[in-house]
């Protein structure tokens, strides 16, 4: 995680994950070798491992599935479940 990263109470970073520039809720559930840059993730959101998330916006209770990539300006409302097949 680097100094420019806040992470709220609560909230479990895997190893191997990599949180650069960003602020991650509370009660957050982020998986292995998960990569995020310059993102704002709301609180009670789980990201599966193997996850890469690049300047994106994801709200409360957002379920991301292993292996998925969110892309640069992408916006995920509330409850939303994303799985990569």
């Amino acid at each position: 995680m680097s100094n420019s990263s806040i992470i709220g109470k609560d909230t479990n970073i895997d190893e191997g994950s990599v949180v650069d520039h960003s602020i991650i809720g509370r009660s957050c559930k982020i998986g292995k070798n998960v990569k995020i840059t310059e993102s704002i993730i709301w609180n009670n959101v789980v990201i599966n491992d193997d996850c890469v998330l690049d300047r994106c916006l994801i709200a409360d209770g957002v379920v991301i599935g292993a292996g998925s990539k969110i892309n640069s300006g992408a916006v995920l409302a509330l409850n939303v479940e994303i799985f990569f097949f």
